[in-house]
């Protein structure tokens, strides 16, 4: 029997961690991969609540890197450049400097000049560094893999391809491409400029990744060239002592959970949820919808809160989800029905999809009819789904929820079903390590019969 060989992986901006969608995709897809065999190159800011599970090799890309444009490199923090060792890794809480303090109050209003003139498109640059260089030379990566989501990244990826010359693999979270310029009064032209860059990074990868089907149709048809779908993947030894045998609801208070991002595409479905919540309170149903959110917008939160059905718990440990989601009388998807919600999140998939189906807790999703999570829980009839902005359309989706047992059952069981053939840690996790292998292999034997191959 053949030892399956390992390319040493360089992933370029995403780090691995337990709380953001493409940390813990990260984390699962790659689960198993020889550790001295990955390392990470990222941003200071991708660095907190970083896991070492995985990996324990990162680069922080700094001020060697990246350069500000004026007057940006006045009031930008510049961090150190290099290898960080496991006391810069897990760095003691401590205040952060003045001038990030001062920057920080006048953030907001500052993020948003920056956004509408379209500066922060070009605000700033990453170079390959003599320190950089130095240290991709003793590592010698053999395959390159990347999530970007700015301008920034597209073009830094595109140089790390030519200097380093090794396959390389692009991953999309979301579609961020159709929403990046929106809040620019020079849309147009940032969106034909980063959209031309974009395709042409494509044009140079060797595998492209997209995070669910829908998004893999769509990106053929747009980029023009194939994309295979990798998302977030379940451990189902582990969540099988959680998953729910029988969903009668709880005695007392009956619970809806929403766990997840708060953000862009996720704020006035949340909003909806929580007034249709409250009309059942007042109808005499005793129900409480909390919030689970490990990174929220504190603006969305304060107008959450107003409502008297609402609890927002503090974040918990990734380990002691699944406890969670079965604990729970209702689980709930939410997205934005506004165009901007609709265009960021039509063709993106929940990291907690997976979770929420195998833990057998029937699922309520509020989201529009164009959107992929929709048509996936739709189709498989593994959730409710509510495709009409309408809190009495919600309020009606959670009463018969709490009412139909047969109803909820089988949706329990749709569910679990599905996530146990399509989203098992043990199945596509080879699937997707299997496809980088290969295509290392590929791109050594091609570059090698044309005497082309010379990588670091």
């Amino acid at each position: 029997m053949s030892t399956k060989i390992y390319p040493k992986v360089l992933i370029f901006s995403q780090s691995f961690n337990k709380f953001s969608g493409g940390g813990i995709t990260l984390t699962n897809l790659f689960s198993g991969w020889p550790k001295e065999r990955i390392a990470v190159m990222t941003y200071n800011f991708m660095m907190v609540g970083v896991s070492t599970e995985i990996c324990n090799t990162y680069y922080q890309l700094g001020k060697e890197e990246i350069h500000w444009k004026f007057p940006f490199s006045f009031i930008k923090e510049k961090p150190k450049s290099g290898l960080l060792n496991d006391t810069e890794l897990f760095p003691k809480k401590s205040g952060r400097s003045e001038k990030y303090k001062n920057q920080k109050s006048i953030g907001f209003l500052f993020n948003l000049l920056i956004k509408l003139l379209g500066l922060n498109h070009f605000q700033s640059s990453i170079s390959i560094s003599e320190l950089l260089k130095a240290w991709l030379i003793k590592y010698r990566p053999e395959l390159l893999y990347f999530q970007i989501s700015n301008r920034e990244s597209i073009n830094f990826a595109r140089n790390l391809i030519e200097y380093l010359r090794i396959p390389s693999v692009l991953h999309m979270m979301d579609d961020w491409p159709s929403s990046i310029a929106d809040e620019s009064i020079f849309r147009s032209y940032w969106k034909k400029k980063i959209g031309n860059e974009l395709q042409q990074l494509m044009n140079k990868v060797d595998l492209n990744l997209s995070i669910c089907d829908e998004m893999s149709d769509e990106y053929k048809r747009r980029y023009g060239h194939e994309f295979h779908s990798f998302h977030n993947t379940i451990d189902i030894e582990k969540w099988m002592p959680f998953v729910r045998k029988d969903v009668s609801l709880s005695r007392g208070t009956k619970s809806i959970l929403f766990s997840g991002r708060i953000g862009k595409g996720i704020q006035q479905s949340l909003i909806e949820l929580a007034e249709a919540v409250d009309s059942l309170r007042s109808e005499g149903v005793d129900i409480k919808l909390n919030i689970q959110s490990p990174r929220s917008e504190p603006k969305t939160l304060d107008q959450i809160r107003r409502y008297e059905c609402v609890t927002i718990n503090p974040p918990v440990e990734y380990d002691r989800i699944p406890e969670l989601y079965s604990k729970a009388d209702i689980l709930v998807i939410a997205n934005d029905f506004n165009p901007g919600g609709i265009k960021f999140l039509k063709f993106s998939m929940p990291t907690k999809a997976p979770e929420f189906m195998i833990s057998g807790t029937p699922i309520l999703v509020y989201a529009s009819s164009e959107t992929a999570v929709y048509k996936l829980f739709h189709i498989n009839k593994c959730g409710y789904c509510v495709s009409k902005q309408s809190k009495k359309a919600i309020a009606d989706a959670i009463r018969l929820l709490l009412q139909d047992s047969g109803y909820r059952e089988t949706l329990s069981k749709n569910a679990i079903t599905y996530a146990q053939v399509n989203f098992d840690s043990l199945i596509v996790r080879q699937r997707f390590q299997d496809l980088l292998i290969r295509s290392a292999k590929s791109f050594e034997d091609k570059t090698s019969a044309s005497n082309n191959y010379r990588p670091l």
